[in-house]
């Protein structure tokens, strides 16, 4: 299965039309791969993975905030409160 998505992905980016769609099969090919061997994807040695949630959300949360601009702003200010 998991041969089958990379060929897959590497035809899909041969053909202009469907080259978006390469990494959304890159994500199904690491998914598939994560359910086969979740060794490979836990820790390496001592270290455990998961100890980098936080450092890496921290990381994209800082990168969307910095590329919000004072459009995106007034566009929040001017759209209407939802009634409850």
């Amino acid at each position: 299965m998991i041969t089958f998505f990379i060929l897959l992905v590497l035809f899909l980016k041969t053909i202009k039309n469907f080259s978006g769609f390469a990494f959304t099969l890159m994500i199904f090919t690491a998914v598939s791969a994560s359910l086969y061997y979740p060794e490979l994807f836990t820790g390496m040695g001592d270290f455990q993975y998961k100890e980098l949630i936080v450092p890496l959300l921290m990381i994209i949360m800082f990168g969307m905030g910095t590329s919000m601009s004072v459009k995106d702003f007034v566009r929040i200010g001017k759209m209407p409160c939802p009634s409850y």
